[in-house]
């Protein structure tokens, strides 16, 4: 055998250079699998991390949108309220029809919109609405039935004084007729 053939014929690896080889290998695989599991713990992380972040995200436009709603609700009835309180000012009351428009109105966008419903405070809200209503007409008919009586009081009052100008007018006349019957039988 030629010294060329020597060299190139392939190197047996001594038992010492094999197992050093297996040990950086086994020692790479290791790597490699610890590195694909802090990238999957750090992938579920993140996936969970973005998931409560909508979460988050949802619950929080949810809650601004029902306080939105809440405050515009709120608002329009300050707004029937000054209407009311503009109308009750200028004398001629709050026509019944029109309430009830504004209540039925109201009511429809109330069944429409499911979070609100189901909101206890905005139902609390509505209740104490209803019941400052109820309180309005009872003071409103209150008022009324103060009117009629004190229109009737003065309408008696009246007839009275009527009765009493007729009856002086009547004496007066019977007087001066009586003066002057004694007139003529003077003469």
């Amino acid at each position: 055998m030629s010294v060329q053939t020597f060299y190139s014929l392939p190197r047996k690896e001594s038992i010492g250079e094999e197992s050093e080889r297996q040990r950086r290998e086994s020692v790479r695989e290791e790597r490699e699998r610890e590195l694909w599991r802090w990238v999957s713990t750090e992938l579920e992380s993140a996936t969970q991390h973005i998931h409560q972040t909508r979460t988050k995200e949802e619950a929080l436009e949810n809650k601004y949108q029902t306080e939105l709603e809440s405050a515009i609700y709120l608002k329009e009835r300050e707004r029937e309220r000054e209407r009311e309180r503009e109308s009750e000012s200028s004398g001629d009351g709050f026509p019944s029809e029109k309430r009830e428009r504004l209540r039925r109105r109201s009511r429809e966008s109330f069944r429409r919109d499911g979070e609100l419903e189901r909101d206890g405070e905005m139902e609390r809200e509505r209740e104490r609405e209803r019941e400052s209503l109820r309180e309005m007409d009872r003071e409103r008919e209150r008022e009324r039935e103060s009117s009629r009586e004190m229109e009737s009081v003065s309408s008696r009052e009246m007839e009275s004084s009527r009765s009493r100008e007729m009856e002086s007018s009547s004496r007066v006349a019977a007087a001066s007729m009586g003066k002057g019957r004694d007139a003529a039988a003077s003469n």
